[in-house]
């Protein structure tokens, strides 16, 4: 259960103590639903390897798959000429996506074998690539956050979101932290989130990872070691994206 929703549903009588009951509400889900598969073996084979025959998996190429339907006709009992939807696929790495493509374009293309369909794919946007933080410029971050009295939540490895700063990481030494502010228990991607965008709390978390942003940037300035050794990587990976002539 989302620890937002257990907050909201369940009772725990003050047990979890306000600085965790407050992180529970803030944390965000970005899996609201769950997707079941059943298989069926011919025989239980794991039992022969002492195995239990329960497997638990964060990582694969699979991770989330997005879908909205454009168009697939007007009249629920009339099978239409032609059916238009939008996928969006995330995985953890670039070569975990490009893996997942393959994936959903052979389903997409057995269901139009089946069918007797016409499959036509095009592709839309770019892909962003995985982010990686920069371990100098997060613990920068870190300690000028708790200077303002935030209390950051150290969650690199995890797969946050998609955005081009992915990109952006993999050619520069890079940073790209979130910063919460109080959403009254709503949660991301909803109407009553959105409304709390231009609350007082928004918009002293907006001045907040500025100012300290910009001491990250004064840190990285004054610390020559640091300001050479991030110079070098933008030189190497520039030169390593550098296609031979």
């Amino acid at each position: 259960m989302p620890p937002a929703l257990a907050m909201e549903r369940v009772g725990f009588g003050g047990a979890l103590g306000e600085d965790l009951a407050a992180l529970a509400r803030s944390t965000p889900v970005w899996m609201g639903t769950t997707a079941k598969v059943v298989a069926e073996y011919a025989a239980p084979f794991w039992r022969e390897q002492g195995l239990a025959g329960a497997a638990f998996s964060r990582t694969g190429a699979l991770r989330e798959v997005h879908d909205v339907v454009l168009e697939a006709g007007h009249a629920v009992n009339v099978i239409p000429d032609t059916a238009r939807a939008r996928y969006e696929l995330r995985a953890r790495t670039t070569r975990d996506l490009a893996h997942a493509r393959r994936r959903v374009r052979a389903c997409l293309e057995a269901a139009a074998l089946a069918t007797g369909a016409e499959l036509e794919l095009t592709p839309h946007g770019a892909d962003f690539a995985d982010l990686r933080q920069d371990e100098f410029l997060t613990s920068a971050y870190t300690r000028a956050a708790r200077a303002l009295g935030r209390a950051p939540v150290d969650r690199r490895g995890e797969v946050m979101a998609s955005t081009d700063m992915g990109n952006v990481s993999h050619v520069l030494p890079a940073l790209h932290p979130t910063i919460g502010y109080d959403t009254g228990g709503a949660l991301h991607h909803t109407a009553p989130f959105a409304r709390y965008g231009d609350s007082p709390g928004a918009d002293r978390a907006v001045l907040d990872a500025a100012t300290a942003l910009a001491h990250v940037g004064v840190e990285l300035a004054t610390d020559a070691a640091q300001r050479e050794r991030c110079l070098r990587l933008l030189t190497d990976r520039r030169a390593a994206a550098v296609p031979p002539s």
